[in-house]
């Protein structure tokens, strides 16, 4: 069976909007949250910390989604070493739970204030909406998968295409893991009162779950030694023993 190994790599977290911008607050151990006011509910407006990534943007505008994808994406591909052709032909793994809730959200305000019979709560119910507009943006004319299995769908979205390496299926992969912020997602959460007030992973003491955004990409897989370095998530390359 093939090895596979991560080599380059895009990411977009609370800790910076790339991956040089996210070594400085990694190196220090820790990150500041924003804290956020969820309106709109009849008789209470929820209160959380949220760790958001420092993009700039209004924390809920849909146009955040495409213009995050294809910053990181781009980022990832950079450093891959793939040629044109093998980026046209890569196939996309997305792992993700929020998928195009955000966009599903702002549509439904929209059409609630313009023609309230009409309105859709959830008008994008699909899944396909990250892979077509990553394809898009970066030229990629390859498969796509999906995966939403809530906290592990980055995880499986890795797996699988490590399997698919490994069986001969692609040469290459582009793997995607991302999360960002929507009101049903956080008052769902809040509601079922699993948000903690404090960020402690892993720890004996933890009170529940800390929402935040972030995206990282990982192409692809290759045949061959990879030249350079790695850091964090990483362009995966299968090599012959």
């Amino acid at each position: 069976m093939r090895s596979v190994r991560l080599r380059s790599s895009g990411l977009a977290c609370a800790l910076g909007g790339d991956l040089p911008g996210c070594l400085p607050g990694l190196r220090a151990g820790s990150v500041a949250p924003h804290p956020l006011l969820l309106e709109g509910f009849e008789e209470e407006t929820l209160g959380m910390p949220y760790y958001r990534i420092p993009d700039g943007a209004e924390l809920f505008d849909p146009g955040r989604f495409d213009a995050l994808l294809a910053k990181v994406g781009a980022e990832a591909l950079a450093g891959s070493g793939l040629t044109k052709q093998e980026i046209q032909a890569l196939p996309i793994f997305v792992g993700s739970s929020a998928f195009s809730v955000t966009q599903s959200e702002f549509q439904y305000r929209e059409r609630l204030r313009r023609d309230p019979g009409a309105a859709c709560a959830l008008p994008l119910v699909g899944f396909q909406h990250i892979a077509s507009s990553l394809q898009a943006s970066l030229g990629i004319q390859g498969e796509s998968y999906a995966f939403n299995t809530a906290c592990t769908a980055s995880a499986n979205a890795l797996i699988a295409a490590l399997r698919m390496i490994q069986m001969g299926r692609f040469s290459h992969a582009l793997v995607i893991g991302f999360e960002l912020a929507n009101a049903t997602t956080l008052a769902g959460f809040s509601g079922l009162q699993l948000i903690a007030p404090q960020l402690k992973p892993f720890d004996l003491n933890r009170g529940g779950h800390c929402p935040g955004g972030g995206r990282g990409r990982g192409p692809a897989f290759s045949h061959g030694r990879a030249p350079g370095p790695a850091p964090a998530l990483r362009r995966l390359q299968h090599r012959h023993p």
